[in-house]
């Protein structure tokens, strides 16, 4: 039997009104199962499933990462950890997100604060003669393979969305950026605007779209790799992100929200976890509603966890994976029902 609370119902009847929609299928609460790490990860960051390995960033950078092997839903085997603080070969600033390139067979690691990009070969080792660093106006967030060569990076772009990237031998060179902002209706300087529309972002390689999950607001924006914006899905609250200047410093304002704190996807569906906490709050990168689309953007359904989670990724066989905030790294699984 569905278990609703009030104000999560309200919330669905509301969300997302700028297209037309039947009504929603609200799943009950994805049942999960609780594999706890004790040893290895301090600051778990993102992470991939990639065949039968798990691989996890960590912002303590003491290791990297850490990849195990998925034995079965409730058993995670640890393989190997990689990487450490510095600016040598193998090593890394902030490592956080992790990419599977289709094109090149291979798993990289994505370094925001260094900009790089470091391989992981099949001995679990990385590559660092094959590093490449990336040279961009902008800082760096999420990483999208479009070709053996080329990338889709989003982040924080001055007056764009998000940008492509072209290897040249030792560098990705930023050859164009796309995406116009919403107006918020506040007078932001070019980089607080840009600060202001922060997104997550995943990339269907079969149609060659990038959708862009916003973090202060509740809209998510379908594009094109030419910059045009396709559609999008927006709240009749919140659904522009809230900031202010205060003293001459920018500040997001009381009333303003974290919204989407991460994103997943597989070829048929889009997972992006809700927060809908006030920025305020100390709980606000934490979420338990995962919103799930399809690639055209439209809102499928909405799934309750039954934890909140800081952090998701999916697999190809409807599996949902979860990092719960607590005192040791728990990792949680769902298997999700056809939707």
């Amino acid at each position: 039997m569905f278990r609703f609370k009030l104000l999560f119902l309200l919330y669905s009847i509301l969300l997302f009104s700028c297209t037309n929609q039947p009504g929603l299928d609200l799943q009950p609460e994805a049942i999960s199962t609780t594999v706890v790490i004790q040893e290895g990860i301090f600051l778990p960051a993102e992470m991939l499933v990639h065949e039968d390995l798990l691989l996890i960033t960590d912002r303590s950078n003491n290791p990297s990462v850490s990849i195990f092997q998925i034995t079965d839903e409730e058993t995670y085997k640890p393989i190997k950890q990689l990487g450490r603080e510095g600016r040598g070969g193998g090593e890394f600033l902030a490592p956080n997100t992790l990419l599977f390139n289709k094109h090149t067979n291979k798993v990289y690691v994505f370094d925001i604060g260094g900009r790089k990009l470091v391989p992981i070969n099949q001995q679990l080792e990385f590559e660092t003669n094959s590093e490449k660093i990336i040279e961009m106006n902008g800082m760096p967030d999420g990483i999208h393979a479009i070709s053996d060569s080329a990338y889709a990076i989003t982040g924080i772009f001055v007056g764009a969305r998000f940008g492509l990237f072209e290897n040249t031998g030792y560098s990705l060179k930023e050859t164009a950026t796309f995406g116009e902002f919403e107006p918020t209706g506040i007078e932001l300087n070019s980089f607080h605007e840009a600060a202001a529309w922060r997104s997550g972002s995943v990339y269907s390689e079969s149609s060659q779209k990038l959708v862009l999950f916003n973090r202060y607001a509740n809209r998510a924006e379908l594009y094109d790799l030419h910059g045009n914006l396709l559609t999008y899905h927006e709240s009749p609250t919140h659904g522009k992100p809230k900031a202010e200047y205060v003293n001459d410093e920018f500040v997001f304002s009381d009333d303003a929200i974290v919204s989407y704190i991460s994103v997943a996807a597989d070829n048929d569906r889009i997972f992006a976890l809700y927060s809908g906490k006030s920025y305020n709050s100390e709980t606000s990168g934490e979420g338990n509603l995962v919103h799930v689309f399809d690639w055209d953007l439209n809102l499928v359904t909405i799934l309750e966890l039954d934890h909140d989670s800081i952090s998701i990724t999916v697999d190809e066989k409807s599996g949902l994976y979860s990092i719960q905030n607590s005192a040791d790294v728990a990792i949680r699984f769902a298997q999700l029902h056809d939707m």
